[in-house]
């Protein structure tokens, strides 16, 4: 079983529309912010314990861009998972902590890519506490920590997953570039739709800002949907492989084979539990 999450509703709405229902996946929101997601992933986890192994978890959004590369659509599979973070010492002195996505998922996802024709781009993502709104903000966390993108969730899904041993991948695309500042009441609009037009209808002023906000939204569902399609579609190829191999090692005359080695080493290599 594939478990694809997302920090918000709206980062999922075009997955659960290209994704078929039992296709041996699961979508769930884990909430905005490393408190939150970590905190709603530890619950899944826990609630699987005693029972048998979790698959992956892919963890699906949006991100801001930090190097000046990154076009807004832009996929990002990010090449480690940064986090600032006080180690315990009394000077109260910061250092930065990493870890790293699993490595065959990370093979799924550039086929994946491929296969949906869109270029990836890597580089370590940062994951922080609040949004990062201004261009100076992105410009100082660019040089000082050479992170090319920045998010608030991955560091913290990805080590929950690390404790609980299940393999983790962050697939995000640039909402916002390098030198595109975002609207300080941002996260306000995170929660339901009504909530949010009432929002902006007290406050019309704001509507040309979030018209082009809406519009790269749109543009990263879409991108985020062709890639989770083709990501479940060779993750689904790579545990068929492998089943059928399986089964043929146990057919009459085949004990002992080559297929009980080689092969299928090459094929479990590609293939994460489900």
């Amino acid at each position: 079983m594939l478990t694809i999450v997302a920090s918000m509703e709206r980062e999922l709405s075009g997955v659960r529309r290209g994704l078929k229902p039992g296709q041996g996946h699961e979508l769930r929101v884990v909430g905005i912010g490393p408190d939150r997601a970590g905190e709603a992933m530890g619950q899944i986890f826990s609630a699987d314990a005693g029972t048998s192994p979790r698959g992956p978890v892919l963890m699906l959004g949006v991100a801001g861009a930090l190097s000046p590369l990154l076009k807004a659509g832009d996929v990002i599979l990010a090449s480690s998972y940064l986090r600032l973070s006080n180690p315990a010492c009394s000077s109260g002195a910061t250092h930065l902590e990493s870890l790293a996505p699993d490595p065959r998922l990370s093979r799924l996802a550039d086929r994946a890519a491929a296969q949906a024709g869109l270029p990836v781009n890597r580089g370590p993502s940062l994951t922080v506490d609040s949004v990062v709104r201004l261009a100076e903000e992105k410009a100082r966390l660019h040089r000082d920590f050479s992170a090319t993108s920045v998010n608030m969730e991955d560091f913290a899904v990805a080590s929950i997953a690390r404790r609980y041993c299940v393999p983790f991948l962050s697939a995000r695309v640039v909402l916002d570039t390098c030198e595109q500042p975002l609207p300080a009441y941002l996260c306000s609009l995170s929660g339901p739709l009504s909530r949010s037009v009432m929002a902006v209808a007290a406050k019309p002023w704001r509507i040309t800002e979030l018209a082009a906000l809406s519009a790269r939204m749109r543009r990263a569902q879409s991108v985020l949907a062709r890639f989770a399609q083709a990501f479940v579609h060779e993750f689904e190829a790579a545990g068929t492989a492998a089943t059928q191999i399986r089964a043929g090692m146990n057919e009459p005359g085949m004990s002992g084979s080559r297929f009980s080695g080689q092969t299928l080493d090459m094929v479990s290599s590609e293939v994460i539990r489900s």
